[in-house]
């Protein structure tokens, strides 16, 4: 039986609470993690986590890439088209050795005087030491002010470098998105959009009055639009007009939310009385399916990028859910009558994995088959609230959850 469908998950554990986590862009046979940490009592940094099926466990590379002036990483997102590290086997030689390009992540922090931070950051080749950085800060009254400085790191750390920077004061941040030549950023009330070659703040939308905005999220189906949190209402923005183009309005507080990645008018909603529920937004007053299954408010809900049957969920308890919801999925699920011979049903994923459509092909003549209902695959318990969801980019079968405690599952 293949590593990949065992039935423990694989963990891993940090010293400091994590804060958030996303897929690294990579190699196709590499599965490869960003995690971010949250301290306010010991230096912060991020961490590049890989899988290895046959072993099914995770594993660091290097020590950690830190930040710089003791700053508290808020969220972390990649931005990057490949790994640019090298896997090791046992004896510490390089097994495998990625094209050499830089990883870029866009990091959202805060440092020890409450001010927030956005930016463009580069993770550097192991053993790089020389840091150039150049930044543009946009302060309340949106004066800027240019510096470009470099520095030589002492510590064993590989230090990140800066590609660009938007300090927007006191107001708090908890979204830094990459598009092109902008980033998005996001607070409580306000999306902010900076134009990386004019080194400046380009644009302002409010996205709140009456509430607050916990989460922001891009269109995958269309690179000027994104959707904010608004209290029970997400609304959807075109970057062109800064106006809302449509909204949902869900029953209780969404808490987060993400796009269906083949059905570009469907919203999966996490809401805080634990529930999902998914969103048509042709047919905004009320869902086409929820599913509940936490006790407490979610955090974070994310969609499997090669199969929208399949999603994860995880709330402020630490309970992360592992969904099947063919019936709002551009493709329904379908099991043969025998659950036994392809491991579906209660527990199981019931999709074939990558190669085998011959052979379900070759089954469905003489075992009929039936779609299967939206159910709750499986569970996972982390220590405190999840702090963050992805699925792997090498494939649809491995997501990783990470918790405020410092711990790190990767399910399959």
């Amino acid at each position: 039986k293949s590593a990949m469908f065992a039935t423990s998950d694989a963990t891993f554990n940090l010293p400091n609470p994590l804060s958030s986590a996303d897929a690294i862009l990579s190699h196709p046979s590499l599965h490869a993690f960003l995690l971010s940490t949250s301290s306010l009592h010991s230096p912060n940094s991020l961490h590049v986590l890989t899988f290895d099926e046959e072993t099914n466990q995770l594993s660091e590379l290097g020590q950690g890439y830190e930040l710089e002036g003791g700053k508290e990483v808020i969220a972390v997102k990649s931005v990057t088209s490949g790994t640019g590290f090298a896997s090791t086997d046992e004896e510490g030689e390089n097994e495998m050795q990625e094209e050499e390009e830089d990883v870029r992540c866009t990091v959202v922090s805060r440092d020890p005087s409450g001010s927030y931070h956005a930016g463009l950051y580069t993770l550097p080749q192991s053993g790089a030491a020389l840091s150039t950085v150049q930044t543009f800060e946009v302060s309340p009254t949106r004066k800027r002010n240019l510096s470009s400085s470099s520095a030589i790191s002492t510590s064993s750390t590989p230090p990140l470098s800066l590609s660009a920077s938007a300090v927007t004061g006191q107001t708090p941040l908890h979204t830094c998105l990459h598009l092109g030549s902008t980033l998005l950023t996001g607070s409580t009330s306000t999306a902010h959009v900076y134009d990386l070659s004019a080194e400046t703040e380009s644009q302002t939308i409010e996205t709140s009055q009456s509430y607050s905005t916990t989460c922001l999220v891009t269109d995958p189906h269309s690179p000027t639009s994104f959707a904010a949190t608004d209290g029970r209402a997400v609304k959807i923005y075109d970057l062109r007009s800064g106006s809302p183009s449509c909204s949902v309005v869900a029953g209780s507080s969404v808490s987060c939310l993400d796009y269906n990645p083949n059905k570009p008018s469907l919203l999966l909603l996490g809401t805080s009385r634990g529930i999902c529920s998914f969103y048509d937004i042709r047919s905004p007053l009320c869902p086409v399916r929820s599913l509940n299954g936490h006790k407490f408010p979610l955090t974070s809900v994310k969609y499997n990028r090669f199969h929208d049957q399949l999603c994860v969920s995880g709330d402020e308890g630490g309970k992360v859910s592992l969904w099947r919801a063919g019936s709002v999925s551009s493709s329904p699920l379908l099991e043969i009558s025998d659950a036994e011979s392809d491991g579906a049903g209660e527990g199981g994923i019931g999709l074939s994995p990558p190669g085998d459509e011959a052979d379900t092909a070759a089954a469905a003549p003489t075992k009929p088959q039936r779609t299967l209902p939206d159910s709750r695959v499986s569970t996972a318990e982390l220590e405190g609230d999840v702090a963050g969801l992805c699925w792997s980019a090498c494939d649809a079968w491995c997501y990783l959850a990470v918790g405020r405690g410092g711990g790190a599952t990767l399910g399959h």
